[in-house]
């Protein structure tokens, strides 16, 4: 069986030119939720994509799954899930924050705009 570690160099190494746009860089941010702020974060997202491709093209006919320990040892039966009448109120009282009736999460990476505009509060 043979192990690879992988390097900066194995990921940029023979890999097809990648053009990172301003417009692909911003759309990745709005969809992972996080801001690149680092010089080294766009060529480390660079390297990452590169790294995507070259396992996408590997050619793997022939090659059997990989063994997973977790199959044959670990057995954790769950219940069965009996729905029953839950309050608006109940459910709420588990919340950390809430806001006419939602929950209330914290922005991740991305300032949120009504934090911008002195609106809503979501750090806490």
């Amino acid at each position: 069986m043979h192990y690879f570690l992988l390097s900066r160099a194995y990921c940029s190494a023979k890999a097809s030119p990648l053009a990172l746009t301003q417009e692909l860089v911003s759309r990745l941010e709005r969809l992972s939720a996080l801001r690149m702020q680092l010089p080294d974060d766009a060529r480390n997202l660079t390297d990452d994509i590169r790294l995507a491709e070259r396992i996408f093209n590997v050619d793997t006919k022939g090659v059997n799954p990989l063994y997973n320990v977790a199959e044959d040892c670990i057995s954790c039966p769950l219940r069965n899930d009996v729905p029953g009448p839950t309050s608006m109120n109940e459910t709420l009282a588990n919340a950390r924050k809430t806001f006419e009736g939602f929950f209330v999460s914290p922005s991740v990476g991305v300032l949120d705009k009504r934090k911008k505009e002195g609106g809503l509060d979501t750090d806490n």
